[in-house]
């Protein structure tokens, strides 16, 4: 699958200004932006920040040009959206470990 079909695949949960979720929409139109909609749609996201103890630099990944979204821009290393098959804290917990290739045993 490409990243544009995951894009079309994947949804997010669409939120109203009181932080509500009023439904979702896939990832690849609620980044669409146009005179009409020239933000984003309101939706639920993370990152996960990683900083050097002994420095206190951030670490940063540039994105590829051929991203969908935001190409060539220095992002977090983890970003992601959850959607209603998710559960938050358990994706921060294992894209953070498989980030920092840390196991359970």
């Amino acid at each position: 699958m490409s990243q544009s079909d995951f894009m079309e695949k994947d949804t997010v949960l669409v939120l109203n200004e009181s932080d509500i979720v009023v439904g979702s929409e896939s990832k690849r139109s609620s980044h669409i932006f146009s005179k009409e909609r020239p933000r984003a749609v309101v939706h639920r996201a993370f990152s996960v920040f990683l900083f050097d103890e002994q420095t206190g630099e951030l670490l940063l990944q540039r994105r590829a040009a051929s991203k969908v979204t935001f190409p060539n821009v220095s992002s977090p290393q983890t970003i992601n959206r959850y959607t209603y098959s998710h559960r938050f804290w358990v994706i921060i917990i294992i894209l953070s470990m498989n980030f920092l290739h840390l196991r359970i045993n």
